[in-house]
C-alpha cells in the first residue's frame, strides 16, 4: 500500500477537486440561501452577517451621530472580549488617532495591571466609554464597566458620558437606560460575536475614531459579491475550502503573516477561526504573530495565509523559501486599510465553508461556558485553593504545577517534568502559552521569545493569548478541539489589590479563578496542561521565565 504523499501538489490537487465538488454542490449560493442542510444544528439561524455589508440607513444615521459626539473627547475608551473587542482593536492598531477624532482604546482584561494601565492612560473627564456586550452579562465587561462609570463625571444634562452596544432587551440595555447613558445601539441577534466585525459592535467603534466607515464597507460590499458566485474564483470559497483540506491532510496550523500596519488582523482571524472549527475533537489552529522561520523549523502541519499590504514585499523572500521547501503559503492582497472590510467578509465566508466541508457546526462554542461555570464556583467558594491541580516543586523561581489526577514520578522533579511535557508531544501536537500577566509590549516580546525557542526545539507550533481574553476566542479549540495541545498556563503574583465596585471580590481574585476554572475544564478533558507560577506579573519575571525555560530544555 503506498502512502499519500503530502506535498504541495497533493494538496493543489485535493484542494482543487474539493472546490469543484462544491461549485457542484453549489455551496456557495446555498450558503447564501440559508440552507439548514449545509451544517448541523441550528447554524442556518446565524447567518445574519451575510447582509452586514449593507447596513439601513437608520444604522448609517447612528453612526454619524456617534462620530459627531466623539468629536469633544480625547479617548474612546471600549470594554469589551473576544467579538465584542477584536475588531475595534484591529482599527485602532490600522488607522491609529484620525486627526479631529480621539485616540480608540481598549480593555479586554480583567487583570488587576491591566485594569490600572488602562485607567492611567485616559482623563475621565475627557474620555467616553463604550461598553460593548452581545449577551449585555459578560462578567470581564461588567466588572470593567462598574469600575470605570464610578470614575466619569456626569455632563450638564445628568447623562453618562458611556454608550452601550447590546443585544435587544439585555440586562445591558436596560442598566444604561436606567443610568442615562448617552446612547444604547442595539445589535441583531441574528450575528455571533465574532461574525460580528462588520455589525454595530466593529462600526460603532470605527465610526468613534473617525474612520471612513463608507468606505470600509464599501470593501466589504465588494468582496461580498465576489463570494456569491459558484465558481473557483470565488475569493471566500477558495480559501475555506483550502483551510479544510489543508487540515484533512494534517496541515491544520492555519499559520497567519499578516503585513505589520494590520498585524492585529491576525488575532481577530485567530478567534474567528480557533472557536468557530474547534470542537467535536476537530480543529484548524490559527497560529498569529509567531516569528517567521527557516523551513527546517517547521513541521509538515502547515498551510501558511500570507494577507499583504500592496507594496509590503518584507517577508516575500522567507515565504518564497518555505513554499520552495514544500510548505503551501497563500498569498491574499489588500490595497490598503480600508481593505479590511473586505477581509472581514473574506474570512467569514471562508470560516462557513470551511465548517461545512469539516462536518461541524461553526457558529456555536459548546465547550466555553463550561471554563466559566467552573470560574464562577471558585469565585463563590471566595478560596485561592486549587484542589485539582498538585505542585510539583520549583524550577529557581518557577512553582509548577499539574493536574491533580496526573500520576506522580517518584523520579521526576519538576525540571525533568516540564521537559518531558514538551519533549512528548504527539506528531502534529501544538504548544499554547496561557499568560494571566499584564499585557504590555514587553511581556508581548517575552513570550515572543519563549515561543521561538520552544518551536525550534520541539518542531511544533506554537500560540500564546494573554489571559482572560483568550477564553473568548482559543480556549473553545484548546477544550473542544484536538487532543494534540500542551496548554502552559503562566500565572503570577498581584502587585496590588484592585476592588470591583458592588463585588465582593476584587480583579485579582477574578483573574485567578479564570485561570484555575480553564485548568480544571482542560484537566477534566485530558488535556495536557501545567501551571507555571511566577514571583509577578511583569516582563522581568516573563524573562527569567524564559531564561529557566532556555536552561530545562538545554538538558534534553
Amino acid at each position: 500500500m503506498t502512502e499519500e504523499r503530502d506535498t504541495t501538489t497533493d494538496l493543489s490537487e485535493r484542494t482543487r477537486d474539493a472546490i469543484a465538488q462544491c461549485c457542484a454542490e453549489r455551496v456557495a449560493s446555498r450558503i447564501w440561501e440559508r440552507d439548514p442542510s449545509l451544517w448541523p444544528g441550528d447554524a442556518h439561524e446565524w447567518l445574519d452577517w451575510l447582509e452586514a455589508p449593507r447596513p439601513p440607513r437608520t444604522m448609517l444615521a447612528q453612526l454619524d451621530a456617534v462620530a459627531a459626539g466623539a468629536r469633544a473627547h480625547d479617548d474612546v475608551l471600549l470594554l469589551g472580549m473576544g467579538g465584542s473587542s477584536l475588531c475595534p482593536e484591529v482599527l485602532a492598531e490600522s488607522f491609529g488617532r484620525q486627526a479631529g477624532f480621539p485616540r480608540l482604546r481598549i480593555l479586554d482584561s480583567s487583570v488587576p495591571a491591566d485594569v490600572l494601565q488602562r485607567t492611567a492612560t485616559v482623563d475621565p473627564a475627557r474620555t467616553l466609554v463604550i461598553v460593548a456586550s452581545k449577551s449585555g452579562t459578560t462578567l470581564e465587561t461588567d466588572v470593567a464597566r462598574r469600575h470605570f462609570t464610578e470614575l466619569l463625571p456626569p455632563a450638564a444634562d445628568g447623562t453618562l458620558p458611556m454608550i452601550a452596544i447590546t443585544d435587544p432587551d439585555t440586562a445591558l440595555s436596560t442598566l444604561a437606560a436606567d443610568q442615562r447613558y448617552r446612547h444604547v445601539a442595539l445589535g441583531q441577534p441574528g450575528i455571533g460575536g465574532r461574525f460580528s466585525a462588520l455589525s454595530i459592535f466593529g462600526l460603532l467603534p470605527a465610526a468613534a475614531m473617525g474612520l471612513d466607515v463608507p468606505r470600509l464597507l464599501a470593501s466589504a460590499q465588494a468582496m461580498a459579491a465576489r463570494c456569491k458566485a459558484d465558481t473557483a474564483d470565488n475569493p471566500g470559497l477558495a480559501l475555506g475550502v483550502a483551510m479544510a483540506s489543508a487540515a484533512a491532510a494534517g496541515r491544520n496550523k492555519l499559520t497567519l503573516v499578516c503585513s505589520q500596519p494590520i498585524a492585529t488582523l491576525g488575532a481577530w482571524v485567530e478567534q474567528l477561526v480557533a472557536e468557530s472549527t474547534g470542537k467535536d475533537g476537530k480543529g484548524i489552529v490559527p497560529v498569529d504573530l509567531e516569528p517567521l522561520g527557516a523551513a527546517g523549523q517547521y513541521g509538515d502541519d502547515r498551510l501558511f495565509v500570507h494577507v499583504r499590504l500592496t507594496g509590503d514585499d518584507s517577508v516575500d523572500d522567507g515565504l518564497s523559501a518555505l513554499a520552495q521547501a514544500g510548505h503551501p503559503v497563500i498569498t491574499l492582497d489588500v490595497e490598503d486599510s480600508h481593505g479590511l472590510g473586505g477581509e472581514f467578509f473574506r474570512f467569514q465566508f471562508a470560516t462557513a465553508v470551511a465548517g461545512h466541508l469539516m462536518k461541524l457546526n461553526p457558529f456555536d462554542q459548546p465547550d466555553v461556558e463550561a471554563a466559566k461555570r467552573a470560574a464562577r464556583r471558585m469565585m463563590e467558594q471566595q478560596a485561592d485553593a486549587q484542589p485539582q491541580q498538585r505542585r510539583v516543586g520549583d524550577i529557581e523561581d518557577v512553582a509548577l504545577w499539574v493536574a491533580a489526577n496526573t500520576q506522580p514520578t517518584s523520579t521526576a522533579d519538576a525540571a525533568t517534568t516540564l521537559r518531558d511535557a514538551v519533549d512528548d508531544l504527539p506528531p502534529g501536537g501544538y504548544i499554547a502559552l496561557q499568560a494571566y500577566v499584564q499585557r504590555s509590549q514587553q511581556t508581548h516580546a517575552a513570550l515572543a521569545r519563549m515561543r521561538d525557542r520552544l518551536r525550534t526545539h520541539s518542531m511544533r507550533a506554537t500560540t500564546y493569548g494573554f489571559g482572560p481574553r483568550f477564553l473568548h476566542s482559543t480556549g473553545q479549540l484548546h477544550k473542544g478541539g484536538p487532543d494534540s495541545v500542551l496548554c502552559l498556563q503562566i500565572t503570577a503574583d498581584d502587585p496590588q489589590p484592585l476592588a470591583i465596585p458592588g463585588k465582593d471580590f476584587d480583579f485579582g481574585a477574578l483573574a485567578r479563578a479564570q485561570a484555575a476554572g480553564d485548568f480544571e475544564v482542560l484537566a477534566e478533558r485530558g488535556r495536557r496542561v501545567l501551571r507555571l507560577h511566577v514571583p509577578s506579573d511583569d516582563a522581568a519575571s516573563l524573562d527569567a521565565l524564559d531564561a529557566t525555560l532556555e536552561r530545562v530544555l538545554a538538558r534534553s
